[in-house]
Formats: C-alpha cells, structure tokens, sequence
C-alpha cells in the first residue's frame, strides 16, 4: 500500500510540474500603459510596438538574433526602458548606441531576467536578503534590485540605476515590467 501511494505521489507531482511548463495556453491578462493595452497573448515586440513610448526598445527588439534569444527562454522577465531613457541621452551619444547591435543587444539582456519575477516576487526577495537581491541576468551580469517604500530600483554592479515606474505587464513568456533609466553602462571596457 506504501508503495502504491509513494508512486502516486511521484505521478501526480511529475504531471503538476509538468503543466506549469507545457501550458502553451494563451494567458489574456491585459494591462494599460498610457493608453496602449498590454496582454499575456502577444510576445513582448507584439505588445510594446503598438505604443509610442517604446520607439526604441521596439528598434532594439528588431534585431532577429536578440528576439531569438528573448523568444527561446521558457519564462523570462524584462525590464523595458521607455523613450524617455534615450531621449535623455546625448544626440551623439544615442545615435553611436543604435547603430551598435552588440552593445544594444548586451544592454537588452543586462535588463533581462530568466524566470517570472512579478513585483511581489521582487519585493519578497529584497526583503529576505536584507534590503537588496541580485539577479543573474540573460547577459550574465548582476542586476540588484533594492526597494524604498513602494519604490523599486535597479542597479547594475557600476551604480548605473533605473527605477521601475509601473509593474506586472504579462507577455507571451513571461512580464515585463517598466523603467526608466538604465541600469548598464554605456562607458567601453578597460582592456
């Protein structure tokens, strides 16, 4: 009888595990971002190209290889910046940095998380870790997250920073969350 009930258990969580992962159902949470509804049916280019706030993120995803990279992860979260980031920038500055696809592609995945993280999971994080939690990220760098109240910022390891302004939009893999800054360094490397 033991066995019986070890091996059902052994069933049901392996088919439990495996749902979370095969479900190829489109989720259809929807989310408005200054006008432009967002939803879990569409990838991430799908959604954040049908609103004027995110010209060059939407650029930036147009890169076939960078898609390829986002699109084959299982879950992924992305912190999107708005194109008030680039718009801050430098005239030269931002014209040097979007036409150099290796830099907008490392940028991107140094914004990129595998997994889904929503803005409780981050916060519960921050908060088990003593005010901060780090993040591997798709481009192998550490992406450290501290809170101020309701406030979540983003840091990379140089102190470059992007606040997160609005949370928990779904997309076809994952969420993707908004923020404005950038938490990556634009400076070469020393050699």
């Amino acid at each position: 009888m033991k066995h019986i009930i070890f091996a059902l258990l052994i069933v049901t969580s392996f088919s439990v595990s495996a749902q979370k992962y095969m479900n190829k159902t489109a989720n259809n949470s929807t989310k408005i971002f200054k006008g432009t509804t967002f939803t879990g049916a569409k990838t991430l280019i799908d959604n954040i190209s049908e609103s004027n706030s995110f010209t060059y993120a939407t650029q930036i995803l147009s890169n076939e290889t960078l898609l390829k990279e986002i699109d084959q992860e299982e879950m992924v979260t992305v912190f999107v910046m708005t194109d008030k980031v680039f718009n801050n920038m430098d005239k030269e500055e931002r014209e040097a940095l979007m036409i150099d696809t290796d830099k907008l592609s490392m940028m991107f995945k140094a914004h990129s998380v595998p997994g889904r993280l929503d803005a409780v999971s981050i916060k519960k994080a921050i908060e088990s870790n003593n005010g901060s939690a780090s993040f591997l990220t798709l481009a192998g760098t550490k992406l450290i997250a501290t809170s101020n109240g309701n406030t979540i910022t983003l840091n990379d390891v140089e102190g470059n920073k992007a606040l997160i302004i609005d949370t928990n939009f779904y997309h076809k893999n994952g969420f993707f969350h908004i923020v404005e800054g950038m938490a990556f360094s634009l400076k070469e490397e020393k050699k």
